[in-house]
């Protein structure tokens, strides 16, 4: 309705009434407390490491969480825990990527294939610095490894910006 209906700017504004009273009937800071609920009846390695990603970078007071993927399905992840910060999704396909642009809080980065953890850093660190990251920012990084295959996320990593 809002690109080709007859009624565009009531569209836009009948969905923003939604959003504001959406948010007035279920309170952002109540999140927390529902993620923990959630954290004990995690089903996946994967979704342990969204939620862990999500209560270090709070408590370390991160700047961002980044996760390295290659189908999107961890950054959707930790998008459902609707952390604080910033969602830096880094993969190297542009499928991915166009996917990626609509879930909520993430932000893509998209990079060259990478096969070792210090390619991935390098080209992760370089590529954030245009996000307005800077030196000594903190961030928590999950990333399955080996690289490739899909829906792997076993590790999850502090690093401070150089």
């Amino acid at each position: 309705e809002t690109a080709t209906g007859k009624y565009p700017v009531e569209s836009v504004l009948m969905m923003r009434q939604i959003g504001e009273i959406t948010e007035q009937e279920f309170p952002y800071d109540n999140f927390h407390d529902l993620r923990q609920k959630q954290a004990s009846q995690t089903e996946s390695v994967t979704e342990a490491i969204s939620s862990a990603s999500c209560d270090v970078a709070e408590a370390i007071d991160a700047k961002a969480i980044v996760s390295t993927t290659m189908s999107g399905y961890t950054a959707r992840q930790i998008s459902r825990h609707r952390p604080p910060i910033t969602i830096l999704a880094v993969t190297p396909s542009p499928v991915t990527r166009r996917r990626l642009a609509l879930i909520w809080g993430v932000n893509c980065l998209l990079v060259e294939d990478f096969s070792t953890t210090d390619e991935m850093l390098e080209q992760t660190v370089d590529g954030l610095r245009s996000f307005g990251l800077e030196r000594n920012d903190k961030l928590v990084i999950t990333a399955g490894i080996p690289f490739g295959a899909s829906g792997q996320t076993n590790w999850i990593q502090v690093h401070e910006m150089t």
